[in-house]
């Protein structure tokens, strides 16, 4: 069991939120659990995968061995739990004040990036993080991260990482809130998320801008013009966005080069021997949380996942992004869920298995439908 500072935070959180949450249904409401309701009519089936999921990625560490360990994790899906049990409202309410975070988190970080391109130099701390091997510089209301700089037409900018340890996080989390059309009527701060999800020039999330764009859309025959449309101002961009930016930040990591290392010829040779020769229990079950890191390996697509949780970790977090959205209604969008689901697992797996990813795809599930009454 690894515990420290983060996990006392996390912890302390957590217990405040139970504290709040038993409050508002015993204290205000006045309801017993046997008459604890959810707004989602497959609240049944998700609980018992729920505590699958919980028993595969939290306590398989007792049979895993030295690559795996207990983790807070655990607090955070029994609260997942509990939302379950939140009316659609109080949900929406809460989604909305995330919205409003990651909409002044992302005002800081563009304010930062058009100081950068102006060429002024704002006072900074460096940070190296004892847990990954790269520097933060942390400006006023962002954070830059080592070797993410780039020339864009004789000036310097940076890929947008807004308060998280990575870019490409927070573009994800700006590609969430836009599909949970928090901003839906309010074009500015919809236009400010869209325009930090695209300066963090993150691949999966620049996909989802894509798709919810297309998504939106109802008619097929409009559908077909923006895909063409899609297709052109991509080509434009290709044409004139200096290579190096796409050089580094797109095909590099679709070419898989970002994941080479030094052991076993690279990730690449690293996975292939895993899944040639690997013993069946580790294929089916993982090998744990930290086998990469234990091997000096960063992988963050879907060949770390499952090395870490095998194939029946992947099995399961995908039945319970179904228990999510199939039942009888047909006012959710179904394939929308699955895309991102999709999209974030094949470029960010180790995201799906957080409290927000699966807060989110259960909020999606919800949000379009009608309320049972």
């Amino acid at each position: 069991m690894k515990f420290s500072f983060t996990n006392a935070i996390n912890l302390a959180i957590i217990l405040i939120y139970l504290f709040f949450f038993f409050e508002y249904y015993f204290l205000k409401k006045q309801y017993r659990f046997s008459k604890f309701k959810s707004p989602h009519p497959n609240r049944a089936v998700i609980i018992f995968v729920l505590f699958i999921f919980i028993l595969h990625f939290c306590f398989l560490f007792i049979i895993r061995g030295s690559d795996d360990h207990f983790t807070f994790d655990l607090v955070w899906y029994i609260v997942l739990i509990t939302c379950l049990y939140i009316d659609i409202d109080v949900l929406t309410n809460s989604i909305r004040k995330f919205a409003n975070m990651v909409f002044w988190i992302a005002i800081l970080a563009i304010g930062n990036y058009f100081i950068s391109i102006l060429g002024i130099q704002l006072p900074y701390l460096e940070f190296n993080a004892a847990t990954r091997e790269t520097t933060y510089y942390i400006y006023p209301g962002t954070i830059r991260l080592h070797g993410q700089d780039y020339s864009i037409f004789g000036r310097t900018g940076f890929r947008l990482a807004g308060i998280f340890p990575e870019p490409s996080m927070f573009g994800i989390l700006c590609g969430l809130v836009l599909y949970s059309e928090a901003f839906a009527k309010l074009k500015f701060k919809k236009g400010v998320i869209v325009l930090a999800l695209l300066l963090s020039l993150s691949t999966g999330a620049i996909l989802m801008s894509v798709g919810y764009l297309v998504f939106g859309i109802k008619k097929l025959s409009a559908k077909l013009v923006a895909i063409i449309g899609i297709s052109i101002v991509i080509i434009l961009i290709w044409i004139y966005i200096p290579a190096e930016i796409i050089d580094r930040f797109f095909l590099d990591k679709v070419s898989g080069d970002v994941m080479n290392n030094r052991l076993l010829g690279g990730f690449d040779g690293f996975y292939n021997k895993f899944l040639l020769y690997g013993d069946s229990f580790f294929l089916l079950f993982g090998k744990g949380a930290d086998v990469l890191s234990n091997n000096n390996f960063v992988a963050s697509d879907y060949r770390g996942f499952i090395i870490k949780y095998g194939f029946i970790g992947g099995a399961i977090l995908f039945l319970l992004i179904l228990s999510f959205i199939v039942y009888k209604e047909s006012g959710i969008n179904k394939w929308k869920i699955l895309f991102v689901f999709g999209i974030i697992f094949a470029h960010r797996s180790w995201l799906t298995i957080l409290f927000v990813f699966l807060f989110f795809m259960y909020y999606l599930s919800l949000k379009d439908r009608k309320r049972i009454e």
